[in-house]
């Protein structure tokens, strides 16, 4: 028998915490630990603790293979990157935080041995990054079948969006870390995650990923929600991430256009349909233009009369 589920709470989503110091005065703020990042946590300690020595010894055992080499980003999505030197003392900590910039939707890497790296159609990585309507069900994936491979030789540069970037980061031989260039060492980037929409409590305490299941062609199958991928330098210091990020897209003669050689991000690109409301109006606009035509041959007419 299942156990009944239940969405993480959303006001445990994020935290600003007080720091105070030993006599109980305010001396900061700081962001804690999200309720589906504890979960997550606990969940990551026990399946840990069920590993072999082997299994133990094969985590990470090839982060020192792969290579970062930088962001792919769209212009034509803008979003937000946090900047260095906001003041969480302040009584706004988000205060002048962020800066604008383009939407980070993919990784260039660089592998010195031969690997083989996920594929996941990119109309399906549309919908996973899509933000959803609070009436929207979230997009559901199946790992085994709506996830292929790819081989890519040692020394080549290659592209993943974010969401498959995320398939190769959670092998056991990356663990979520890899390299940030030549001179740095095995633990200069990690993969990160935003939980929250991810993760759903069962009635026994216990925490898992939202799942369905489907009746696909008479078979039953799971699929699963993602959590958010995201490129962190393993260590603090330096500009944010995003410094590092080039536009996959341009804006051309006939509007916003992706560039040949990121040809295959294609329908990551916005696509804005004409609202209904915009739709009304013009409608509304030409009813008044004909209106206004019609008074002035009227008037015309009698004139004539």
């Amino acid at each position: 028998m299942s156990t009944e589920k239940k969405p993480i709470r959303s006001k445990k989503s994020t935290s600003v915490k007080i720091k105070k110091d030993s006599s109980g005065l305010t001396i900061g703020k700081y962001f804690g630990k999200t309720e589906a990042n504890e979960a997550i946590n606990v969940i990551a300690d026990q399946i840990y603790s069920g590993l072999t020595a082997d299994e133990r010894k094969k985590l990470g055992s090839l982060s020192g293979t792969l290579h970062f080499v930088r962001l792919l980003g769209l212009a034509s999505k803008r979003t937000l990157r946090p900047k260095k030197g906001y003041d969480l003392n302040s009584d706004n900590p988000n205060l002048d935080r962020y800066t604008d910039a383009s939407k980070a939707v993919g990784v260039e890497l660089i592998s010195d041995i031969d690997i083989e790296v996920p594929v996941i159609d990119m109309n399906l990585v549309n919908e996973l990054m899509r933000v959803k309507k609070s009436e929207e069900q979230p997009t559901y994936i199946d790992p085994k079948d709506d996830v292929c491979t790819r081989s890519v030789k040692a020394g080549e540069y290659f592209c993943l969006s974010m969401y498959e970037f995320l398939f190769l980061m959670i092998r056991d031989e990356y663990s979520g870390v890899f390299r940030r260039d030549d001179t740095d060492d095995d633990w200069g980037m990690k993969i990160e995650f935003r939980w929250v929409n991810a993760m759903e409590e069962n009635t026994d305490g216990t925490w898992r990923l939202k799942s369905r299941i489907e009746d696909i062609y008479g078979k039953k199958v799971e699929k699963f929600v993602l959590p958010t991928p995201i490129v962190q330098y393993h260590t603090r210091g330096g500009n944010s991430i995003k410094a590092s990020m080039i536009d996959i897209d341009e804006k051309g003669k006939y509007g916003w256009q992706i560039k040949p050689e990121y040809t295959r991000f294609e329908p990551l690109m916005k696509r804005k349909p004409r609202s209904d409301k915009g739709k009304k109006r013009n409608k509304d606009e030409m009813k008044s233009g004909i209106k206004e035509i019609v008074k002035k041959q009227s008037g015309l007419a009698r004139k004539k009369v």
